[in-house]
């Protein structure tokens, strides 16, 4: 009977070690291809950046944004959610600004992944703009 309860225990540790070595690996730190969509936002509104796709997800794996605003500030928060317009938004980040510059440009460059949507869901920009606003930059992603 020691016998038996011996070869259960090391087969349940054997199983447990399997499942317990296996590990999720975000596929921006793999050769997956990439793509990158343009950003170019003047005006203070939701914008989907990657559209979501049943049963994928997105992942971001970097971000460069320029802000140029000269009177009031622009931001720029980059969320997930449901359809063109992400309702029901989850953040990804927090909110960026610019501040309010009279001369030059804040750059954000974020080359570390963010996480990852939930399946089906859109990417998006949530944007409020200044005087004189501009947006721009580039994201890359993979979405599977």
């Amino acid at each position: 009977m020691t016998k038996l309860r011996l070869i259960f225990a090391a087969l349940v540790l054997m199983v447990g070690l399997k499942a317990w070595g296996q590990v999720a690996v975000d596929p921006c730190f793999t050769n997956t291809p990439k793509s990158s969509v343009a950003i170019n936002i003047s005006t203070a509104t939701t914008t989907q950046l990657v559209a979501g796709i049943v049963g994928q997800k997105v992942y971001i794996c970097g971000f460069t944004i320029s802000m140029v605003s000269t009177v009031a500030a622009n931001t720029l928060q980059l969320v997930y959610g449901t359809g063109a317009s992400c309702t029901s938004p989850t953040n990804l980040t927090g909110v960026m600004s610019s501040g309010i510059l009279a001369n030059g440009a804040v750059v954000i460059n974020y080359p570390t992944p963010l996480i990852p949507s939930a399946a089906g869901q859109s990417a998006c920009a949530i944007s409020t703009v200044g005087t004189g606003p501009s947006i721009a930059g580039v994201l890359s992603f993979i979405q599977q």
